[in-house]
C-alpha cells in the first residue's frame, strides 16, 4: 500500500486536477521573469519613445523653469501651474506607462495564462488562521524562496559592485559629457541590469514551469 502510495504522488497531473487548481487559482507565476520582461519591455519602450518623450519633457521643463512674475506673485496660479506641468509629464511618459501595462499583463500570462477565479479572492476564514500562517512561513517552500532571495541578493550585488568598480570613472564622468553621450552610456547601464534579469529569470521560469507540470 505504502508503494501504491509513492506512485500515486509522483503521478503526472490529470488534466482534471489541473483544471481544478485553475479554478481556484492555483497557477505557475515568476516574479523574476514578470521582472525582466517589465525590463526589456520598458528598455524597448524607451527606445522607441525617446524622441517624443526628449521633445515632451524638454518643453515641460522649459515651461516649468521659466520665470513669471504673475505666477509668483499670485498664490492661486501656483497650483493649477503644478498641476498642468505634470499633466505634460504624465503625457510625455504614457507611452512607457500603457505599455508596461500590457507587458505586465503579457509576462503574467507566459507561463500559467490569464485566469480569472473568484476563488483566490474569496473570503477564507482559514487564511485568518494563524497557526496555518506560521506553517506557511516555516514551511519548505518558503525557506526555498528565502535561500533562493538571499543567493540573488548576492549575486546581483557581486555583479553590481564589479561593475561600479570597473566603470566608476565613466559614471562620474556622465555630468561632463553632453547630454545625447551621457543618455548613451546610462542606457549601457540599464542593459547592464537587463543581462543580470535575464541570466536569473529565464532559469527561475523554467523550473517553476517544469514543477508545475510534474
Amino acid at each position: 500500500m505504502a508503494e501504491d502510495s509513492d506512485l500515486e504522488k509522483t503521478e503526472e497531473p490529470t488534466p482534471h486536477k489541473r483544471e481544478k487548481a485553475k479554478k481556484d487559482g492555483q497557477i505557475v507565476r515568476s516574479k523574476e521573469l514578470s521582472s525582466v520582461l517589465m525590463i526589456l519591455g520598458g528598455v524597448s519602450l524607451l527606445w522607441m519613445s525617446g524622441r517624443f518623450i526628449t521633445r515632451e519633457l524638454y518643453a515641460m521643463l522649459t515651461e516649468g523653469f521659466t520665470f513669471n512674475h504673475h505666477i509668483i506673485g499670485n498664490e492661486n496660479l501656483l497650483i493649477p501651474r503644478f498641476a498642468s506641468l505634470m499633466k505634460q509629464a504624465v503625457f510625455a511618459l504614457s507611452p512607457v506607462f500603457l505599455g508596461l501595462v500590457l507587458v505586465a499583463i503579457g509576462g503574467s500570462a507566459v507561463l500559467g495564462g490569464i485566469n480569472f477565479s473568484s476563488k483566490s479572492i474569496k473570503f477564507d476564514p482559514k487564511k485568518w488562521n494563524p497557526i496555518s500562517g506560521l506553517k506557511r512561513i516555516f514551511s519548505m517552500n518558503a525557506l526555498a524562496e528565502l535561500f533562493k532571495a538571499i543567493l540573488k541578493s548576492l549575486f546581483v550585488g557581486l555583479a553590481a559592485t564589479v561593475f561600479l568598480w570597473h566603470n566608476w570613472n565613466d559614471i562620474l564622468h556622465l555630468i561632463t559629457l553632453p547630454p545625447l553621450s551621457a543618455l548613451a552610456n546610462a542606457m549601457q547601464l540599464l542593459i547592464f541590469a537587463v543581462y543580470i534579469a535575464v541570466f536569473y529569470a529565464y532559469p527561475d521560469g523554467g523550473i517553476r514551469y517544469y514543477f508545475s507540470n510534474s
